[in-house]
């Protein structure tokens, strides 16, 4: 964390030495202060200073902290109280410009080669890269550690969002330490707790996996990291503080359904959380859902995405419905960002669009998102002028015919600052032909105030809302067509593109294969050069490289599949690992079970995990053959090069190499078939 007026500061768990720590330094090197902690910060008069949090906070013990003064001075270690979040100051990541470097859109393959330029940025990659180094050395691997530490020479062009979602991210290189671990997740939750607030650049980025920033590995397939430039060219983070607040309120009665609208999932995830997920790659400082009915069913979600939940009773309209918010609002001198949680689809860029054009020079009152449906059917239109002003918006019900000609349809998200906000929305009437509190009539008011309004336009797909369920499967549908578009842009192949169904978080590289009538449910990784085979179902697993999946197989979470390791036809898989090059070709269940390299599982094998109680695990050696129609009854362990005959059941443990033979011996009785095909055809006969 950087602090411009003061010099840099790093806080951090205490790690000990490591086998670097031995090797001699040179005094105020950059390990003379322990791991990573050296920043260069000479940029201080180009940012901004500190400011106090502005909520309460509660703690989270920081053991001891290390500083960098501004001249790069090394201070030893000082010991450090818990810290106290009510009072902890809010710093502010800043480049020391403020400005993007426009040669910086392009794609590139490795983070290393984003990482080039000025800006305190720089200081913070030099950290983190140096961490990784130390504990990549400490684990014996000295080359990843080379070149983390050519990598940490580097200045960084790079800008504090992608910084934002490498520090945000739980997921790292294997190799890493556990400190690093806990270190990363330390710096995430101070992030939340807006103890930390990062300022962006001119540039968004989409980053796959930071854990290639040292070209790692993740799990056991290879990553690579995408840099790309905003549509639009503006902030990916906003420019002040701002709130959301998510409209959630409406009954749904054509859903049909005992589950709040809002939850019914689109590609795997409910689409208010969609919508969440988007507003946090923001950071917002605030986050209202505002409710109606059905509250009980959103508590735990927007609990978990430390948003507040507001209760509008009785539902008198969207302008009464975020009025609901000014309590929680309280307090809140930034922007407000207005969402609706059956919108599931609206993008961060979007957002921080709208929340750019509110601070332009001419400093519109409120900002409106806008689109042009090719079919606009009910949806409220906006009259605005080629610069964008807005000049009336009407409710479809309340538009005249030549209104109703216009093109351009209201979203309903808007942006506005709360200190607008709230006094428009106290004077809002209900005369129009529902009876409402119409949200849009705000622009109206702001206008006789003398204060213009713009709009802000989007494609239509972006900000379709869901009201039924074929508008829901229509939702569903467009996601799954753009998803399919960037897998295939982005190297895997799709035999049958529309047949294959992906997870808001399905994850697939490049060179693999996907048959038709595959579905991935949440929570999949898959490697390089997997071939997956037509009809699988693949639901919170990890596939590594060259591996072979179906068809018709059924991985369910917790499946890892190792490299080049095959998994057949009618074959389901729960909660086991495969080793390198492990088969497990047909009509088998494997479950909770760990399954070593090159060992082959025959057709019909079972492995009976649980006795209706508790489950157990059965773990089958490297090179060990399982005889076909066989039962590993568990706890039990198969030893390498084993062999279990076919039809045996296993109940005790099989040393290495040995035979196990489970099952009864073969009598042959001569003769004894005819006599008895005799016997049942007279008694047959006799009836």
């Amino acid at each position: 964390m950087v602090d411009h007026a003061r010099g840099a500061e790093r806080v951090r768990r205490p790690v000990g030495k490591t086998k670097a720590d031995r090797h001699q330094r040179k005094p105020g090197g950059a390990r003379g202060v322990g791991v990573g902690d050296r920043i260069a910060d000479k940029r201080g008069p180009a940012a901004a200073g500190a400011r106090h949090c502005l909520e309460q906070r509660s703690g989270i013990g920081l053991l001891d902290r290390q500083c960098v003064g501004r001249n790069d001075r090394a201070e030893p270690v000082r010991p450090a109280e818990r810290v106290d979040q009510a009072q902890c100051e809010r710093l502010r990541l800043v480049g020391a410009d403020r400005k993007a470097d426009p040669s910086r859109g392009e794609l590139v393959e490795r983070a290393r080669d984003a990482f080039i330029g000025p800006g305190a940025i720089a200081d913070v990659c030099r950290i983190m890269f140096e961490e990784h180094r130390i504990a990549l050395l400490d684990e014996g691997l000295p080359g990843l550690a080379g070149r983390g530490k050519s990598l940490a020479k580097q200045s960084a062009r790079a800008v504090p969002d992608q910084v934002a979602h490498l520090l945000l991210e739980d997921r790292i290189p294997a190799e890493t330490s556990k400190d690093m671990v806990e270190r990363r997740g330390e710096v995430r939750r101070r992030v939340r707790q807006r103890a930390v607030e990062i300022e962006g650049y001119d540039v968004e980025i989409d980053l796959a996996h930071p854990a290639a920033a040292l070209g790692g590995r993740y799990g056991n397939g290879k990553i690579s990291v995408r840099w790309r430039r905003g549509r639009s060219g503006k902030l990916m983070t906003p420019p002040t503080p701002f709130a959301a607040v998510i409209l959630a309120a409406g009954m749904g009665t054509r859903m049909k359904s005992d589950l709040h609208k809002v939850l019914h999932p689109v590609a795997g995830r409910p689409m208010i959380e969609h919508l969440l997920a988007s507003v946090e790659r923001l950071l917002p400082a605030r986050v209202a859902v505002v409710v109606g009915s059905g509250r009980e069913q959103l508590e735990p979600l927007v609990a978990a995405h430390a948003g507040t939940l507001v209760v509008q009773d009785p539902q008198l309209g969207t302008g009464h419905a975020v009025q609901q918010a000014q309590q929680a609002l309280d307090g809140f001198a930034g922007d407000v960002l207005i969402l609706y949680g059956d919108t599931p689809l609206v993008g961060a860029e979007t957002m921080a669009r709208m929340l750019t054009r509110l601070h332009e020079p001419d400093e519109p009152a409120i900002v409106v998102l806008a689109s042009r449906p090719a079919d606009p059917r009910a949806y409220g239109r906006v009259i605005a002028g080629a610069d964008g002003t807005i000049a009336k918006m009407v409710e479809y019900k309340d538009a005249s015919a030549e209104e109703r000609a216009c093109a351009l349809c209201n979203s309903g998200l808007m942006a506005v600052r709360a200190a607008d906000l709230f006094g428009l929305l106290g004077r809002i009437g209900n005369d129009n032909a529902a009876g409402e509190y119409y949200l849009p009539d705000i622009v109206m008011l702001a206008a006789r105030d003398g204060r213009r309004s713009v709009v802000v336009e989007t494609d239509d797909w972006e900000v379709a809302g869901v009201n039924s369920r074929g508008e829901l499967a229509a939702i569903e549908g467009e996601w799954q067509r753009r998803r399919r578009e960037q897998a295939m842009a982005d190297g895997v192949t799709l035999i049958a593109p529309e047949t294959v169904w992906f997870a808001h978080d399905t994850a697939i590289g490049r060179d693999s294969v996907i048959e038709p009538n595959v579905v991935f449910g949440p929570g999949v990784t898959v490697g390089e050069r997997v071939r997956i085979r037509a009809f699988s179902h693949i639901e919170g697993a990890r596939i590594a490289d060259g591996a072979e999946i179906g068809p018709y197989a059924r991985l369910r979470p917790g499946a890892e599949i190792g490299e080049k390791a095959k998994i057949g036809n009618f074959v389901e898989v729960k909660k086991a690992r495969f080793g390198r090059g492990a088969k497990a070709n047909h009509l088998s269940y494997i479950g909770d079970a760990e399954v070593g390299a090159d060992a082959n599982v025959g057709a019909g094998t079972i492995t009976c995990n649980y006795d209706g109680f508790l489950k157990y695990p059965t773990k089958i050696g490297e090179g060990a053959f399982i005889g076909s129609n066989s039962a590993l009854v568990a706890p039990v362990v198969i030893g390498k090069g084993a062999i279990v005959a076919a039809g045996s059941v296993v109940t005790r443990d099989v040393a290495d190499d040995a035979l196990a033979l489970a099952r009864g011996s073969q009598v042959e009785k001569p003769g004894w078939a005819v006599r008895f095909r005799e016997k049942m055809a007279a008694r047959k006969k006799a009836k």
